[in-house]
């Protein structure tokens, strides 16, 4: 008897599962009861694999909501046609919520950098006809429920209580980012006064954080009609740079207290980046700044304050990474500010030459493996100093531009063995061209790669084909 027993009760299902089902069926039972995808009218998409997401868009905002509501649901996959038992729309809607909810398009985002559950993104305000976007999801949203169909995505806790309009609080947090979660309910049950480095940075400016080529962004800024923005960067760039011994911060809005209306005030832990000033000179130059109100010397003086003995640099004064990156980013500044006060020039020189690998290329630092985008690092610093031929030897140069041709396959790849990638037709052409052997590549296939990597919708380009940019 007991045996039987117990088999029994493995067998029963939880009783939050219990619950759950039963919701579900009486939700359904609701939904049927007032018509909902009852017909008698029908919705037919016929969907092509190719343009999925933007097909769908197009035919579903073509419906009126109530046709959404009462119609039944039928889709077809253009060259697949055939009776549809759900079986196309199941897969329709798994393809489809894949697509809609992915983080690379910008509309939403993973809550956090380990949790999978999306969110609206904050910077879905820069998505063309974003409005148009977040309606044609809440229509598939509702599709879904209503004809009961699964989507390939889960959602955050406040997501689903901003739809039934239910106030969130900070236990909601826990569903988004537990550690944050954590930390905030650390701070709220204890005394914090005395922590002087807690502290709270609010970016606003984040599409505004340039990567290491701010290039990306001179077709749209210098474009008809984009003077307020011109402005408006040019702006950012003066606030975001600090007194001295520091440069530029990634934002103006950083400090204590923190103030939304300017840029903050600054205390002892606002520091510059080496990485950020580079980028905020290359943004001001490209906007044709003539850099007369940046404060060199305070940039000077921060880049000598970040250099080390063997020739390297930190990131920022607290101290970071040190590799060949940053003496590029050094290099770059003393360049543009057309002063090279700002470092040792002959300790940096020995330091890339130390990271000159047994194969001829450059790797992040003395014994790591070399790679396309540090031997990028490594020349263009060379060269911006004016010392390439001093440094390395004919024989080494020969070796070197050897090393970069062999990096090709049809795009190039940034170490052996690995596959091409988009990216490296940058790091390693841009090495090839300035050791003045760029011509020797094969030019067609290079390009046919990259345009191979260029996503349908959103027209960027990825790391790989078929992959999203």
């Amino acid at each position: 008897m007991s045996s039987e027993f117990s088999l029994q009760r493995a067998r029963a299902p939880a009783p939050y599962r219990r619950d759950f089902e039963a919701k579900l069926r009486n939700f359904y039972r609701k939904l049927e009861a007032k018509g909902y995808g009852q017909g008698p009218g029908k919705i037919k998409l016929l969907i092509r694999r190719e343009h999925l997401l933007e097909g769908t868009f197009n035919q579903v905002m073509a419906y009126s909501r109530k046709e959404l509501q009462r119609n039944k649901l039928y889709v077809t996959f253009l060259g697949e046609e055939g009776l549809d038992y759900s079986g196309p729309s199941r897969e329709f809607f798994f393809l489809l919520s894949q697509e809609l909810f992915n983080p690379y398009y910008g509309l939403f985002e993973y809550s956090a950098n380990d949790t999978y559950t999306v969110q609206i993104s904050p910077m879905s305000a820069f998505v063309e006809n974003h409005l148009e976007w977040f309606r044609f999801s809440g229509r598939i949203l509702g599709l879904a429920l209503i004809h009961q169909y699964l989507l390939d995505a889960f959602f955050t806790r406040p997501f689903y209580k901003a739809l039934l309009r239910l106030p969130t609080d900070l236990s909601d947090l826990e569903y988004l980012d537990e550690e944050f979660h954590q930390s905030l309910q650390w701070m709220k049950d204890n005394d914090i006064t005395d922590i002087p480095t807690l502290t709270f940075h609010h970016n606003p400016a984040r599409l505004l954080q340039f990567h290491r080529t701010s290039s990306v962004f001179y077709g749209f800024i210098t474009s008809k009609g984009s003077n307020g923005l011109r402005a408006c960067i040019e702006k950012w760039g003066k606030v975001t740079s600090l007194p001295s011994r520091c440069g530029f911060r990634g934002s103006s809005h950083i400090g204590i207290p923190y103030s939304t209306k300017g840029p903050g005030v600054l205390h002892p832990y606002d520091s510059g980046h080496v990485a950020m000033t580079y980028t905020g000179l290359c943004s001001l130059l490209i906007l044709g700044d003539d850099l007369s109100r940046v404060n060199k010397q305070a940039c000077l003086a921060g880049l000598r304050a970040l250099q080390l003995e063997d020739g390297s640099f930190y990131a920022v004064p607290e101290g970071s990474e040190n590799d060949i990156r940053f003496i590029y980013c050094a290099a770059s500044i003393c360049y543009m500010l057309d002063d090279w006060s700002g470092m040792d020039i002959q300790k940096a020189i020995e330091y890339i030459r130390g990271s000159l690998s047994y194969d001829n290329g450059f790797g992040q630092g003395a014994g790591r493996e070399s790679h396309g985008g540090w031997t990028y690092c490594a020349i263009a610093s060379l060269c911006l100093m004016g010392r390439l031929e001093e440094a390395l030897s004919q024989r080494e140069l020969d070796r070197i531009r050897r090393w970069c041709i062999m990096r090709q396959q049809s795009g190039f790849h940034g170490r052996p063995n690995k596959p091409v990638d988009t990216c490296y037709s940058f790091w390693v052409g841009a090495t090839l061209e300035l050791l003045d052997v760029f011509q020797y590549t094969n030019f067609d296939k290079n390009r046919s790669f990259i345009l191979s990597t260029q996503d349908r919708l959103v027209g960027g380009f990825a790391k790989w084909p078929d992959s999203h940019p």
